[in-house]
């Protein structure tokens, strides 16, 4: 099987599975080749959980990678507020402002914990500081450091 055909069936298997955390271990080896094919599979999958680890696995990306990216506003838009929260997570670490908008919509939505992670994000990118959307009293002794990303600070 050819590393597409293994990253497809990892992903796929990530909708399906109880142990999607193995799973995307598995899909990390991949790295950043895996992402396009990520991108591609994500509208087909139907459990919050295969999206949400789809979104987890590319935060690491999410400063350099415009696919990366692209799977963070797909998240944003989800129905799911777990996946949300992982989409708002990945705007934050990106520290970029072309995610503004969109989680300025989130701000409005009914659902008050998808409303404070896009503010929490929003804070993150306009401080441009990753660690503002785990540290939400800005107290700056809350830091993220986020896995093979190599971002220290």
């Amino acid at each position: 099987m050819n590393d597409r055909a293994n990253i497809v069936s990892l992903i796929v298997s990530m909708d399906t599975s109880k142990d999607v955390e193995t799973i995307r271990e598995q899909l990390v080896v991949y790295a950043e080749q895996a992402l396009p094919t990520m991108v591609e599979c994500f509208p087909d999958l139907r459990t919050w959980r295969g999206r949400q680890a789809i979104i987890y696995t590319a935060i690491k990306f999410a400063r350099h990678s415009k696919t990366a990216k692209q799977l963070g506003f797909m998240g944003l838009k989800d129905k799911s507020k777990r996946v949300r929260q992982c989409a708002c997570a990945l705007a934050a670490f990106s520290l970029d402002p072309d995610f503004l908008p969109e989680l300025d919509t989130l701000l409005t939505t009914s659902d008050m914990e998808s409303a404070a992670d896009a503010e929490a994000a929003i804070n993150a990118i306009r401080g441009q500081s990753h660690h503002l959307f785990m540290d939400r009293q800005n107290t700056g002794r809350v830091r993220w450091n986020v896995a093979g990303s190599g971002i220290d600070s």
